[in-house]
């Protein structure tokens, strides 16, 4: 009977582990070539190996299990997948909201049309140069151009952008 708890407990956690290689899968082609992706390749290699050892672990000691105390590694085994399997998502999942927030700041001081930083940028670039030149002591100058006619600029090229969308 304790037996087949800790057969079950371990082959489930093996499951577990390799359940949990998707999701870290899946963020290894999110993450850009580095030091970041190597770390979460070598997880991906650590967590092979270990359902290797819940296996090797399952076919020579589960016949050892006599006794309750007996079925402590295997709920380690267990929890541990459990633990591997919930890194792995929530990393994931950081990786894409991070992503996706990114993207946003990107879309939100940029201007659609032209692709150059707008006056939210501006704003808060103007906000943060100001107070390094004060940090440091150091001169502070703005330099502003005025395009003429911009307006007529803005609308046929606007207007040109918006037909093409529409058509798209």
């Amino acid at each position: 009977m304790l037996a087949n708890i800790a057969i079950a407990l371990i082959g489930c956690g093996a499951l577990i582990l390799l359940v949990s290689l998707i999701p870290i899968r899946r963020l290894l082609v999110r993450l850009p070539p580095g030091r970041v992706q190597r770390s979460w390749l070598l997880l991906m290699g650590l967590t092979v190996l270990f359902v290797i050892g819940y296996a090797v672990y399952g076919v020579f000691f589960f016949r050892r299990v006599e006794q309750d105390i007996d079925l402590i590694v295997p709920v380690i085994f267990f929890s541990g997948a459990i633990f591997v399997l919930l890194a792995s998502t929530l990393s994931l999942q950081t990786v894409v909201d991070v992503r996706r927030v990114t993207m946003l700041e990107q879309e939100s001081v940029t201007d659609p049309l032209t692709g150059i930083f707008n006056r939210r940028y501006m704003d808060r670039r103007l906000q943060e140069e100001f107070a390094r030149a004060k940090d440091y002591n150091m001169p502070f100058s703005i330099l502003l151009i005025d395009v003429d006619h911009f307006k007529e600029l803005n609308d046929f090229y606007g207007l040109r952008a918006a037909i093409k969308s529409w058509s798209a």
